[in-house]
């Protein structure tokens, strides 16, 4: 999920890629083991859109890929709580592209919305590697399924009704309303008929190894990526993590 702001006018471009921690250390965040996948990665790759005219009617996919660690020293920041929170920021230097498309979320205009149980939310990935025309991601539907307002095993989490599969953790969780929204509660001229979506959080897996299972989904709220930007820590190489 790209964040930050991005300036194309000179030769580097800084981006932000928030995604989790297990991806950036391969292994488990609740038991701080090497996943059954067992890799250590050290590159994070990422695509972009970039426009094949100033019409932008055609575009095209432009893969980059990006060193994870520094003189041995890795690059991501991690949240004052470490592991206990499943979510990193990564700073990423991008050569400048001419025409980009891709927008950081951040650059997006998201309404607030406040979250309750049973609402619709997608979590945009690409579960077991599928995408759509163009590498354009999936967005499968979920549901909130616990009280947003409370945090899921004292965490800053909440679960999800979804039948996500492998490939989705990282990915950005929207929280879509339709109809009428009351942004302060109360009917005002700020009140509006429509379609309405706001950042719910980062996708950190299913609860469970059976994908039949409860089909229960884990999102870090919103938050906790602001906490990581204002208060993170230097990552720690996953060989003295714990």
């Amino acid at each position: 999920m790209p964040s930050g702001q991005a300036s194309f006018g000179g030769i580097i471009a800084q981006w932000l890629i928030v995604t989790n921690w297990h991806n950036v250390t391969g292994l488990n965040a609740d038991t701080g083991k090497i996943e059954d996948r067992k890799f250590h990665p050290t590159n994070v790759k990422f695509s972009v859109l970039q426009s094949l005219s100033d019409e932008g009617k055609q575009a095209k996919r432009v893969n980059i890929t990006s060193p994870l660690y520094k003189d041995d020293e890795p690059l991501w920041i991690e949240h004052p709580s470490r592991r206990q929170i499943d979510v990193v920021v990564i700073p990423i230097e991008i050569q400048s592209i001419d025409r980009l498309v891709t927008l950081a979320i951040n650059e997006i205009q998201l309404d607030e919305i406040s979250p309750v149980v049973g609402m619709d939310c997608f979590i945009i990935g690409y579960p077991k590697g599928l995408r759509g025309l163009h590498d354009t991601p999936i967005w499968k539907r979920a549901s909130i399924a616990t009280e947003p307002s409370l945090n899921h095993k004292r965490k800053k989490m909440l679960l999800v009704d979804t039948a996500t599969r492998e490939g989705m953790s990282g990915s950005p969780v929207v929280l879509r309303h339709e109809g009428l929204h009351i942004p302060s509660g109360i009917i005002t001229h700020e009140s509006a008929f429509g379609t309405f979506e706001s950042l719910l959080g980062v996708y950190s897996g299913r609860i469970g190894v059976d994908e039949m299972g409860a089909q229960l989904g884990r999102v870090w709220k919103a938050e906790v990526i602001l906490e990581i930007l204002s208060e993170g820590l230097p990552g720690v190489d996953p060989v003295f993590a714990s």
